[in-house]
């Protein structure tokens, strides 16, 4: 989770808040092909959220002070945590494209 700063592609955000929240330094990115649309009421706004998939380097989780704790789950499980529809309807979709086979060509984020 995280903001877009000025001059900030969305791109570099995702890099920029992975390694932020995590340590881990994106090593390939991909387009998941999919926006989640919703009205944020505290700022009478419609936001638009791109979803990415990062591939990450090998390495320690450092948890930054957002946060008190992360944990690698399987795709059910993941289905069982995420809050937003939007993310739980994107499920079967991300493990067909990047984990039964290769990302197609078109979704890598150079």
């Amino acid at each position: 989770m995280g903001g877009i700063e000025p001059g900030e592609r969305a791109t570099e955000t995702a890099r920029r808040e992975v390694l932020e929240e995590t340590g881990l330094s994106i090593t390939a990115l991909y387009t998941a092909g999919a926006l989640d649309t919703f009205y944020d009421p505290v700022r009478d706004r419609i936001v638009v959220v791109p979803f990415f998939v990062a591939r990450v380097d090998e390495g320690e989780v450092q948890v930054d002070a957002a946060h008190d704790a992360h944990r690698w789950v399987s795709f059910a499980q993941a289905d069982a945590l995420l809050t937003f529809a939007a993310q739980r309807r994107l499920l079967p979709e991300l493990h067909a494209a990047f984990v039964v086979r290769e990302p197609e060509p078109w979704r890598t984020i150079r």
